[in-house]
């Protein structure tokens, strides 16, 4: 007995042992699983966040994307969508929303087409500029353009650390607010340097590229339509077409009988839509017989204005147009009518317009070019300059002091309003006869140094204070009449005016030292022109940018997906349209 007891108990023992050493185990095999799982945990902490910086630090220093060969960071990129953003709402402000761009929202957040977002159109815009840039900045260099830009960045650089010191700011602070997280004064510096040196050599490509007027001519033969453009009357007649009722008693009873439904069943639709068409012909046939009435009764542009005022809605409205090209005129019908080769004067017919269900009836008067005469010269602007005088001051302080003792009033006393603008128009009258005197100075001078045109536009450059034409010597080209304020217009579009003439004349802007450099061609000249040598020059852009590949690096642009996937889906459609044929 006593030897199975011992038996009995060291089975027991040992089974607790056994357990012991199983939980052992246990407990070491969920220690080192427990020490496994809090390393890889540890490694995908410091994997995130090492991943984070490496973005950083990639976004700061590494290559963006590839525009040909030049290698663009992050910071470069950002530049110029932020400028193209910029130039954006300072050319369009407050009617920026009319384009629908909400300034205050996010721009990822707001598509201006299906697929795309305003922060997709400034990439895109930024890219673009950048491809031209540096198109026009190797093809410069290659050909030895010689202009250094460093004076004209400087400047640019000056006003930037200004608005940073007014706004109390470290001036890389202000720049990153302007133009991005990774911007630097010295990037963006750089940046400047590179556009400006390929603004100078565009514009020195554009002054080199002529049209001569045999091209002009033939352009204008080819793209007469654009360019004319003619006179005419035109009254529109509108039918009387009876509105359809939202509902009608048939939809009504159909409602109450059809578990309410607001359809009309597909007879009572078609009698609706047949009721609808017989009325509408009714109402053109009508509208057309008067149309027709009114034409027969007009024999002239006399004839046409008196019975207007029987047939138009608005009798006080002016049947007359004057001036338009076939580009304005929104009937494309009545267009073509007109600018048809063959129309000739006291032409008359009447036009339908089922999509406004009116009839125009229209009598043509005259084809023909713009001949409006335009202008070349130059000018030095000289604006007065307006300080506070010690006088406003001191009525200032007198002011402050009534404020104070007569029950803290913020307004002034009749004397010392008086007082104050008598102080403002002294001042103003001051400055006025300074500028006046500066301008006679610079001009007496211009004379006695020749009266060139020549040593005028550098006297322009030096000394006018229009930023409008002073890099350009102070020249105005193509100038029409009303462009200009009164007092230029009369003095450049006097007919007796000759090339060198001048004379200082004075506007609300200030003294204007004149000088007439001629006349020039006609307006439309000069828009054919224009347009000719615009297409030259986008010929030459294009040239110079064909080998200069955008390849997307670390860059992830939306819009070059979508361009992608439109290129793709347009082949596509084209193989089919193959395989079917």
């Amino acid at each position: 007995m006593d030897n199975n007891k011992n038996d009995m108990g060291s089975s027991r023992l040992s089974r607790r042992m056994d357990r012991r050493s199983e939980e052992e185990r246990k407990l070491k095999r969920q220690s080192r699983i427990r020490a496994v799982t809090l390393i890889a945990v540890a490694a995908v902490c410091v994997l995130v966040l090492g991943g984070k910086q490496l973005n950083k630090y990639l976004d700061k220093n590494g290559t963006y994307l590839m525009i040909g060969d030049h290698k663009i960071d992050r910071a470069e990129f950002d530049y110029y969508s932020k400028t193209s953003y910029n130039n954006f709402i300072n050319s369009y402000g407050s009617y920026a929303s009319y384009f629908g761009l909400d300034t205050s929202k996010s721009l990822d957040s707001q598509y201006y087409t299906e697929k795309l977002t305003w922060q997709d159109y400034f990439d895109e815009q930024a890219v673009d500029s950048m491809k031209s840039i540096y198109a026009l900045y190797d093809t410069g260099k290659a050909a030895g353009y010689d202009y250094d830009p460093s004076k004209t960045v400087k400047e640019e650089i000056d006003s930037i650390k200004s608005q940073a010191e007014e706004n109390k700011q470290d001036a890389d602070e202000y720049v990153k607010s302007l133009f991005g997280d990774y911007a630097t004064l010295d990037k963006v510096e750089s940046y400047m340097m590179t556009s400006d040196y390929a603004s100078s050599y565009y514009d020195k490509i554009d002054k080199e590229t002529k049209v001569s007027d045999d091209e002009v001519n033939d352009y204008y033969k080819s793209h007469k339509d654009e360019y004319d453009e003619v006179n005419y009357l035109i009254c529109d007649i509108k039918a009387d077409v009876p509105e359809t009722e939202a509902e009608t008693e048939a939809e009504t009873a159909a409602a109450e009988t059809a578990a309410q439904t607001e359809t009309l069943s597909e007879s009572e639709s078609v009698a609706e839509s047949e009721k609808e068409s017989e009325q509408t012909k009714k109402a053109m046939d009508k509208a057309k017989a008067k149309a027709n009435e009114m034409l027969s009764a007009v024999t002239d542009e006399k004839s046409f204005k008196d019975v207007y005022k029987k047939y138009a809605e608005d009798a006080s409205s002016d049947p007359l147009h004057e001036g338009e090209r076939s580009s304005a005129i929104s009937n494309s019908e009545v267009s073509e009518w007109l600018f048809d080769s063959d129309r000739k004067a006291g032409d008359k017919t009447v036009i339908e317009d089922t999509d406004a269900n009116e009839y125009s009836v229209v009598l043509f008067l005259k084809r023909y070019r713009d001949e409006t005469k335009t202008v070349d010269f130059r000018h030095i602007l000289i604006q007065p300059e307006t300080t506070e005088t010690t006088s406003a001051d001191q009525t200032q302080a007198a002011v402050t002091a009534a404020s104070e003792s007569e029950t803290e009033s913020e307004t002034l006393s009749e004397s010392e309003s008086i007082a104050e603008s008598e102080s403002e128009a002294k001042a103003k009258a001051q400055a006025d006869a300074d500028a006046k005197k500066k301008a006679e100075k610079i001009y007496d001078k211009w004379k006695k140094a020749g009266a060139t045109e020549k040593t005028f536009e550098k006297y322009a450059k030096k000394y006018s204070q229009d930023t409008g034409s002073q890099e350009n010597g102070g020249l105005y080209e193509q100038t029409t009449k009303g462009s200009m304020t009164t007092e230029v217009d009369d003095w450049i579009f006097d007919p007796a005016r000759k090339p060198g003439d001048n004379a200082l004349i004075h506007t609300t802007y200030g003294y204007h030292i004149m000088y007439y450099v001629g006349d020039n061609k006609p307006a439309w000249f000069n828009e054919a022109k224009n347009t000719l040598k615009s297409e030259k020059m986008d010929e030459f852009m294009k040239k110079i940018e064909k080998n200069y590949e955008v390849v997307e690096k670390r860059a992830k642009l939306n819009y070059m997906k979508v361009q992608k996937e439109s290129e793709s889906e347009g082949e596509t459609s084209v193989d089919t349209e193959t395989e079917k044929k």
